[in-house]
């Protein structure tokens, strides 16, 4: 049963008298002298004679209130539901008009025997009042949607099956509100130690033989509360939750902190933008890492506390925070949310939209519009009748992370314990997988740090744009769709890379690169030899099938070429087309031809002098890979470019 509604039933029941029929007069002189024992026995704090005393009283007029009223709750906190629930069965046939009050409390004790037609007959018997304010109403529908719902849930449960994170790990203190780097080679969480009730961040690295021994990141903790956080894919940003810090705005607020080599920076709080004087905590970084989310107690919301998000803008400011609106928010309490890498599916906990318990998770995903759809709960028994909230899905979306109830069970040995399980397929998110990259000098072998653009080649979305760590490598996720990799660098060559995410692509086979970038050699160094010279494959310039013609996924390219010929003002290049072997060698050499053409035509187009470009069809006469399989001759299909003097 839901604990909430149970202790509103005793809650009721302490404030609000049933209506009566007899009175104090109507009763014999025997009875009533009973009574006016049992009111004193009350006062002298001799619960159980007084209680027996209006049992009696109750037996000769059970439509006397003044006992009534006093022996439910007295029953319910004895945990004996079957005798509150006959004097409420009774209280509500004798009624003239059906209670709503007490045909909640009616249907909160057949619930927690399981007997939810009965549950759900008593809040329809009240519905059936023709009295009914509009707020009774309200919530006596609502309650009848829950008891269905619960009804529903229990008859059709989702798989379950939770396996408990080592030792190394888990505790005797709490664990919870874990997160992994987008890899999953490392894991972070919040540790609650039970003695000084503190909360620190934690974080252990993740190994093929499994999880190391957590460790604290002692950077960021200190002796006040460190609590719910996010990290970017590549486990470089550190956004977190800290109360009562001397340079709070409010109780809690949100810090950011940067991970600069093995160390974190000193955190700093994220501003009047983000954090009000009420209350923000568990936020959720999208992969982006300019798109924020966040629940907050502040005024302007659904309710007690709603999730909003933010926006880092071009001057890397963020901007005033935007409620997620009623279908994600309501009157309640909306907290723990997380964005999973693929940009459009949260998950989130509340108490108010239908649910099994106190909080349950839920999942809504964004359409199209970008609008937020129709929360799904997670189904039981991921959802008790407990408090769940803090949940991480991997990138795969197989995979998800959870604590265990440390609301309800807090003496528990075994509460507040990370746990896995195999989200069910209906519950996961879209398809998202993640790149490594790594850029390296050509020359030296050096591992250098580079500039990187994301380009999705078929929608506008912005580009996403990135720079690789002091040791030249990057980790960041990629979801379905096809792509533009650029990787660029002052004096050197650009590289390119195509990459397409598919259906049957899979996070356990990411994209990796080792990127080698050709420094721009000095006019005088140019290689006159073609054959010696280096080429730069342009692996995102296409044609229409068989055609010469430019398709507009290639602009991105172009503009890229474009870009190097502007700002090396004295580069000339030669621009070479190639064919696979399918077709006649004079089909594929025209080919190869007009289409090193329409690339040169392209750039004159944009202001490049013709003087400084030349173009050549190789046809099928150079290929790189075998045009034995799709795979090889789409490679040999290529274009590509070279510095000439």
């Amino acid at each position: 049963m839901d604990k909430r509604l149970f202790h509103l039933t005793i809650l009721f029941f302490l404030s609000f008298s049933l209506s009566s029929q007899t009175t104090l007069e109507d009763m014999d002189r025997k009875t009533r002298k009973k009574y006016t024992k049992a009111l004193k026995c009350i006062q002298k704090g001799h619960q159980e004679k007084a209680m027996t005393a209006l049992a009696e009283v109750t037996a000769a007029y059970p439509d006397f209130s003044g006992a009534t009223d006093k022996l439910i709750p007295y029953y319910l906190k004895q945990g004996e539901q079957a005798k509150a629930l006959s004097l409420m069965e009774q209280a509500m046939t004798q009624a003239t008009h059906p209670d709503p009050r007490l045909a909640m409390s009616i249907s909160d004790l057949y619930e927690a025997e399981k007997d939810y037609d009965a549950a759900v007959g008593a809040i329809s018997a009240a519905l059936a009042a023709s009295d009914l304010s509009n707020n009774q109403q309200d919530f006596l529908t609502h309650r009848k949607e829950q008891l269905l719902f619960r009804q529903e849930g229990y008859a059709n449960p989702v798989n379950f099956n939770p396996e408990r994170l080592p030792a190394s790990i888990n505790t005797d203190d709490m664990e919870y509100h874990p997160a992994f780097i987008a890899d999953g080679s490392e894991i972070m969480y919040v540790k609650t130690m039970r003695n000084s009730q503190n909360e620190e961040l934690f974080h252990a690295k993740v190994t093929k033989d499994g999880y190391e021994q957590g460790k604290p990141i002692v950077e960021i903790n200190t002796p006040g509360q460190e609590g719910a956080f996010c990290l970017s894919p590549d486990g470089k940003i550190l956004i977190f939750t800290a109360c009562e810090r001397r340079d709070a705005i409010g109780g809690c607020d949100l810090y950011i902190s940067f991970k600069k080599g093995a160390h974190w920076t000193e955190p700093r709080n994220m501003g009047p933008s983000v954090n009000t004087r009420w209350w923000e905590s568990a936020p959720s970084l999208a992969p982006d890492n300019r798109t924020l989310y966040f629940s907050s107690r502040r005024p302007g919301g659904k309710g007690g506390a709603d999730i909003w998000v933010t926006q880092l803008n071009k001057l890397n400011k963020w901007n005033p925070p935007v409620n997620l609106g009623p279908e994600i928010n309501t009157a309640g309490m909306e907290e723990t949310p997380f964005i999973h890498p693929d940009s459009k599916t949260l998950y989130f906990s509340s108490d108010t939209h239908l649910g099994f318990g106190s909080h349950d998770l839920f999942v809504s995903r964004m359409n199209d519009n970008g609008e937020w759809q129709a929360p799904r709960n997670l189904g039981y028994p991921i959802n008790d009748d407990g408090r769940q909230g803090g949940l991480f899905v991997n990138l795969s979306g197989k995979k998800a992370f959870f604590s265990s109830d440390i609301v309800l069970n807090p003496d528990d040995p075994k509460a507040g314990d990370l746990y896995s399980f195999d989200l069910p397929v209906q519950l996961r998110p879209d398809l998202v997988t993640y790149i490594q990259l790594e850029v390296r000098d050509a020359e030296s072998n050096g591992l250098i740090i580079a500039q990187t653009q994301l380009v999705d080649l078929l929608n506008n979305d912005e580009p996403v744009s990135m720079q690789t760590d002091v040791g030249g490598k990057l980790l960041t996720t990629i979801k379905l769709g096809e792509y533009a990799l650029n990787v660029t660098k002052q004096k050197y060559l650009f590289h390119s890379e195509n990459i397409v995410v598919n259906s049957v692509t899979t996070a356990e086979n990411p994209f990796h690169f080792i990127v080698r970038l050709q420094k721009i050699p000095e006019k005088e160094a140019v290689v006159v030899s073609e054959e010696e010279a280096p080429k730069i494959i342009l692996h995102n310039i296409f044609f229409e099938t068989g055609s010469a013609q430019l398709l507009t996924k290639s602009n991105t390219e172009i503009a890229n070429l474009h870009q190097l010929l502007t700002v090396n003002e004295d580069m000339k290049i030669k621009i070479l087309g190639h064919t696979d072997d399918v077709g006649s060698d004079t089909d594929n050499q025209r080919l190869s031809e007009q289409r090193a053409k329409s690339v040169f035509d392209k750039l004159v187009t944009k202001g490049i002098s013709p003087q400084r470009m030349q173009y050549e069809g190789k046809g099928e006469s150079e290929p790189i890979a075998t045009n034995d399989t799709p795979d090889g001759r789409r490679q040999n299909r290529r274009t590509e470019f070279f510095i000439i003097k």
